[in-house]
C-alpha cells in the first residue's frame, strides 16, 4: 500500500506560558463558620512556608445557569449568604482534594448531583506578602467563570465544550499585597459537575509530562507487529475482559474470523483475532497486536479496529494505534493477508493510512471505490489514562493543534483495491461521541451515514451525493437508537440490515440514559433503502454492545457483539432475512447467543 494525502504529524508541544514561581507567596484559605452578625466569613492565614493553592473554600448554591450573577465588584469579604439575582445562596464550607497534582472538587458526588445548567459559586481568600503576578490553571465540567478582587480573569461560559474539566484554561492572577478574594462560578454539564485548579508548581509538572510524551510520540509512527498468539495470559480467559470493538468476517473458504479487544477499553488495550473452521462451533485465538510500554513508561493502545474480506478475497485488518487512550493524533493502520484460509497466515507490514481511529468496515460503492469511515477525535477526548469523559487528563495540551481542522468523521477512499488511500471528505456532528459511523449506499448512489452523538436519539444522520466528497449537515436521526454503536449492511438480496438497541420506545424515551440503555439488541430490514424498517428479531435482551456483521453466500447473517464486556463474553447470532422479517426464529437455521470467547468470570458462572 502507498499512503497519500497524509496530514504531516508533529511531535512538538508548544506551550503558551512562562512559569512563574511563588517564592514568598503564601496561600491562605482555612475558613471558619459564618459570622451572622457581621454577615462575612473571616480568613485564616496559613504558614509562609506552605506556598500551595487554597484547599478550603466556601460553596454557594445551587442556582440555575441563567440566574443573574452576583456583583463581585462590590464584594470584598466572603459573605454568609450570596445574592444572585435576588436568590439568597447560603455558604457551605467545602474542601478541594488533591487529585492528579491539581486541587479537585466533585460537586456531582458531594453536593447534590448534576444536570445541565446547575450552577454553584466557590469563594476563597488568597494572602500575598507583596503585589505580584501568579500563573494559574483551572478547568470545569462543563463551564466556569473566575473573578479575582472583582475583576474577571477567566471566562469559559461561552467557549468551552462539554467535558473540559481538566486544566484547559491558563491565566494570570494579579495579586495585591494582603488578602485577595477569589470567586468561581461553575456550571454543570450533562454528566459532570467538577472544578479543578492549580498553581505554577502543578503546571510545571504538567509541562514535564507533556515533554516526556513528545519524546515517545514518534514511536507510534513505527509499524507494530502482528504476532501469532502464543501468550494465553493475554486472552480474555485470563485478563477477565473482552470488548467487541472489532468485528466479524468470512473468507471465500468459509472460515470465520472475529476481532475483539483485550485488557480494557483504555490505554493498555490490545487486539486479538480468532478463527473458526466449523461455522462458529469452536474458536482458536490466532493473532495479537500488542506493544510494550514506551521508554518513558507510557502504554500503547489498540482500542478500535475491524476486519474485512475484500471483493478479491483478501483479509484486511484495520486498527487504531495511540500513545495511551487518545494522544490527540492516534492513527488508522491497515494490513492485509492474501491467504486467509491457510493454516499459517502471512500478513503485510501494517501501513498508516491517516490520523484518527477506525471501527467500521469499508463499503464498496457502485463505482467500485472502497469507502472507509474514520474519526479524528476531539481535543476533549485527549488523555493518557483510562478516565471517564469528565477526567480526560490532556485536554489542556496543545499537541497536534495543526490537526484541529480535521477533528471530525473523515472518509478515506481507495480506487485501486487498497494500494493507495486518499481522504475524500469529512463531516462534523454536533455533540459527537466517537462518531462510530454506520454507512450504506442507496440505489441512486447516495451514501447515508449515521454518526453517534450524545443527543437523543443517539445518532445524527448525514448524506453524500458525490460518493463521499461532500456531506450534508448532520441532523438528528429518526432512528430511535441510544448513544451506542449500531450496524448497517447491504444484503445480497438488495435489502438493508440494521442492528440497533430497541430501547427508546414509549416511557423509556422520556428518561434518556445513554449508557444504560444498551439492551434489546434487535435486527431490522428495509425494502425501501432505509425509508422504513420492518421485522425485529431480538438478538440479545441483556446489556450487549458493538454489533458487527457479515453475510455468507448461502444468505445466513452472522453478527457478533460483546455481552457484559468486563466480566462477560463475545457472542454470535446467526440468522436469515426470513427470521428478521418474522421477528422470531422461523428458518430453522437461526442460532442465538452462541459463545465465541468468554472471560474467566463468565466461565466460572457456568
Amino acid at each position: 500500500m502507498k499512503v497519500t494525502n497524509m496530514n504531516t504529524p508533529t511531535n512538538l508541544i508548544t506551550r503558551r506560558h512562562a512559569l512563574l514561581t511563588l517564592a514568598a507567596v503564601c496561600i491562605a484559605a482555612a475558613l471558619t463558620q459564618s459570622v451572622a452578625a457581621q454577615n462575612t466569613i473571616p480568613a485564616k492565614t496559613t504558614s509562609a512556608a506552605n506556598c500551595e493553592f487554597p484547599t478550603d473554600w466556601f460553596l454557594f448554591g445551587m442556582a440555575e445557569r441563567n440566574t443573574p450573577e452576583p456583583d463581585f465588584t462590590t464584594i470584598t469579604d466572603i459573605p454568609a449568604t450570596l445574592n444572585a439575582g435576588g436568590l439568597s445562596l447560603s455558604a457551605k464550607a467545602t474542601r478541594l482534594e488533591h487529585c492528579r497534582r491539581f486541587l479537585y472538587l466533585d460537586l456531582q458526588t458531594d453536593h447534590g448531583g448534576a444536570w445541565l445548567g446547575r450552577t454553584a459559586y466557590l469563594l476563597t481568600y488568597i494572602e500575598s506578602d507583596a503585589d505580584r503576578s501568579v500563573e494559574v490553571g483551572a478547568g470545569a465540567d462543563a463551564r466556569m467563570k473566575i473573578w479575582c478582587n472583582g475583576r474577571v480573569v477567566c471566562d469559559s461560559l461561552a467557549t468551552d465544550d462539554m467535558y473540559t474539566e481538566h486544566i484547559k484554561n491558563r491565566f494570570t492572577l494579579q495579586l495585591r499585597k494582603g488578602r485577595n478574594l477569589l470567586a468561581v462560578k461553575v456550571i454543570s454539564g450533562y454528566h459532570g459537575f467538577m472544578f479543578r485548579i492549580g498553581g505554577a508548581r502543578e503546571l510545571a509538572e504538567e509541562d514535564a509530562t507533556e515533554r516526556r510524551i513528545a519524546e515517545d510520540q514518534p514511536l507510534t509512527l513505527i509499524p507494530p507487529r502482528i504476532r501469532p498468539f502464543i501468550e494465553p495470559e493475554f486472552g480474555p480467559e485470563n485478563t477477565n475482559y473482552i470488548h467487541g470493538c472489532g468485528g466479524i468476517t468470512r473468507t471465500p473458504g468459509g472460515r470465520l474470523w472475529v476481532l475483539f479487544g483485550g485488557e480494557q477499553d483504555g490505554p493498555k488495550a490490545w487486539q486479538l483475532m480468532a478463527a473458526s473452521d466449523d461455522d462458529g462451533k469452536s474458536w482458536t485465538t490466532r493473532h495479537i497486536i500488542k506493544e510494550p510500554r514506551t521508554p518513558n513508561g507510557f502504554p500503547r493502545s489498540f482500542r478500535e479496529g475491524n476486519i474485512w474480506v475484500d471483493p478479491t478475497g483478501r483479509l484486511w485488518w484495520f486498527f487504531s494505534y495511540s500513545l495511551g487512550y487518545c494522544d490527540g493524533r492516534e492513527g488508522v493502520w491497515a494490513a492485509h493477508c492474501d491467504n486467509p484460509d491457510a493454516e499459517n497466515l502471512e500478513w503485510s507490514i501494517p501501513e498508516r493510512l491517516y490520523d484518527g481511529i477506525v471501527l467500521t468496515k469499508p463499503i464498496v460503492l457502485q463505482d467500485g471505490a472502497w469507502l472507509l469511515p474514520t474519526s479524528l477525535l476531539s481535543r476533549t477526548d485527549m488523555t493518557l489514562a483510562n478516565q471517564p469523559h469528565f477526567e480526560r487528563d490532556r485536554r489542556e495540551s496543545r499537541a497536534f493543534v495543526e490537526l484541529d481542522p480535521w477533528r471530525m468523521t473523515n472518509f478515506l477512499a481507495s480506487t485501486d483495491q487498497g494500494k493507495t488511500w486518499q481522504r475524500r471528505g469529512g463531516v462534523f456532528a454536533a455533540g459527537r461521541d466517537f462518531d462510530e459511523p454506520a454507512l450504506f449506499e442507496k440505489a441512486d448512489g447516495t451514501v447515508v451515514g449515521f454518526l453517534r452523538t450524545y443527543s437523543m436519539p443517539g445518532y445524527s444522520e448525514t448524506t453524500s451525493f458525490d460518493h463521499g466528497f461532500n456531506w450534508s449537515k448532520p441532523v438528528p436521526s429518526a432512528i430511535p437508537q441510544p448513544n451506542a454503536r449500531m450496524l448497517t449492511k447491504r444484503l445480497a438480496s438488495g435489502r438493508l440490515l440494521m442492528v440497533r438497541h430497541n430501547t427508546l420506545q414509549g416511557e423509556a424515551a422520556k428518561s434518556f440514559k445513554p449508557y444504560t440503555m444498551r439492551t434489546h439488541l434487535t435486527a431490522y430490514l428495509s425494502d425501501d433503502d432505509g425509508v422504513s424498517w420492518r421485522g425485529g428479531l431480538l438478538l440479545e435482551e441483556r446489556w450487549g454492545t458493538y454489533p458487527d456483521g457479515v453475510q455468507a453466500v448461502d444468505g445466513r447473517i452472522y453478527v457478533v457483539y460483546d455481552q457484559d464486556r468486563g466480566a462477560g463474553q463475545l457472542l454470535m447470532a446467526v440468522f436469515t432475512e426470513e427470521d428478521v422479517a418474522a421477528g422470531k426464529p422461523v428458518s430453522g437455521r437461526c442460532r442465538l447467543k452462541v459463545p465465541v470467547k468468554q472471560t474467566a468470570a463468565q466461565l466460572i458462572k457456568k
